[in-house]
């Protein structure tokens, strides 16, 4: 399951250094994830699911529209 952004709120958050959990399937870890993060901790779920939005966007978790 992946999430969907038009480009300007992807660079928004990308920008932002916001991160995305891919259990919650929320972004969050608003302004502490670098973009290549993986496997940072998720806030929300306390699982080590969070990723930095580039590394959302190349593993697919995140799609433009």
């Amino acid at each position: 399951m992946s999430i969907q952004l038009t480009e300007a709120e992807y660079r928004y958050h990308a920008d932002q250094y916001d991160g995305f959990c891919t259990e919650c399937q929320e972004i969050t870890r608003l302004g502490d994830t670098e973009p290549d993060a993986r496997e940072y901790l998720c806030p929300d779920c306390q699982q080590l699911t969070c990723m930095g939005m580039e590394e959302a966007l190349l593993e697919g978790e995140v799609q433009l529209l």
